[in-house]
Order: C-alpha cells, then structure tokens, then sequence
C-alpha cells in the first residue's frame, strides 16, 4: 500500500511468515487485514480507523499500530487471539512508527516530542515509561531491529524536506550511539 507523495508499505510479517497488510491511506480510514497466501481476505482485525505503522509481533500473536484519535496519534497493541487493543503511548505528541524488540518485550518507536521524531523505546506490556533512546537534528523513522537485538536500523530526511534523501542508519543499543 502507498499513498500520497511519500511512498509508504503498510505491511508486516512474522518469523512464522504470517503476514499483515493495511488497506486504504494514512489519511482517511483503513482496514487491519489477514490475508492467505493468494492474497484473500480471512480475516480482519479491530474497526475502521486512522491507522498508521503496522507492526506485527516476532511471534505473530500481537500487532502495534499507530491509531489517530482525538486529534492525537498514539501506539496501540493489539492482541489478535482476542481482538482487543490497549493503548501504549500517551503523550500528547505525535507517535507514527514502531519495531519490536526479537523477543516481543519491547518496542522502539518515534515520536517528535521534541519539534522532530526522535527515537523512544518502552516494554510491550506497558510497565514503566518511555524511554528517549536516541535524539539529534534530523527527524528519525524505525525500520528493523536485529535478530541478535544489538542494533536497530532507522531511516532519516526525505526528498520532500530537501534533504538528499532518506539514509538508513543502524544505530548500536548498548555503548554510545553518537561514537
């Protein structure tokens, strides 16, 4: 799925190759849809919505996804046995994009807090806060996380800012990230 000036794939999959796809734009509502390998549709998860940032879990039984309520976008997880989603993120900014950690635990995500979108990270069961994992000028967009969790890789500008382009950046976890 893309939409608009900036090309988007609003799509996920697991390690066990289940797959999650996101119908309609970022702008209007959309779909969380399941589909079978020739692409038929078998099954749908939660309601109608502005969704953004899908993200399904390393294990497949959970989906993160940006949802627009109230004029505020936040981090949302889904439990897909159950259908159910529980509200993540609670700031006041703006919340687009999330990666899972590999053991499911943790998810790293942006949000522009700070006048641009930094990086944060917080545990997947909503137990403590969120954590600023990294910051500088340049507005930053989780894409992967490693299997080994050592690193991340973000990408960062956009042609439509002026910048060059958008750079994929891995950034270490553990040490300083600056160095």
């Amino acid at each position: 799925q893309s939409s608009g000036a900036t090309p988007n794939a609003f799509f996920s999959a697991s390690e066990n190759g289940t797959l999650a796809y996101q119908t309609g734009t970022a702008t209007g509502d959309s779909r969380l849809l399941w589909l079978d390998g020739s692409g038929k549709q078998i099954g749908a998860l939660g309601e109608a919505a502005s969704y953004f940032g899908v993200a399904l879990s390393p294990d497949g039984k959970r989906v993160s996804v940006s949802i627009l309520e109230k004029n505020n976008r936040d981090i949302w997880i889904y439990d897909v046995a159950r259908g159910l989603k529980s509200r993540l993120t609670f700031d006041p900014a703006t919340e687009t994009d999330a990666i899972w950690s590999p053991d499911g635990s943790r998810l790293i995500f942006n949000s522009n807090r700070k006048g641009r979108y930094d990086l944060y990270q917080r545990a997947t069961d909503g137990s403590g806060t969120d954590e600023l994992l990294y910051e500088d000028a340049s507005p930053k967009y989780p894409m992967s996380w490693s299997a080994d969790g050592r690193f991340i890789l973000y990408s960062t500008g956009t042609a439509a800012t002026g910048a060059t382009g958008a750079d994929v950046f891995a950034l270490p976890l553990s040490g300083d990230p600056s160095a």
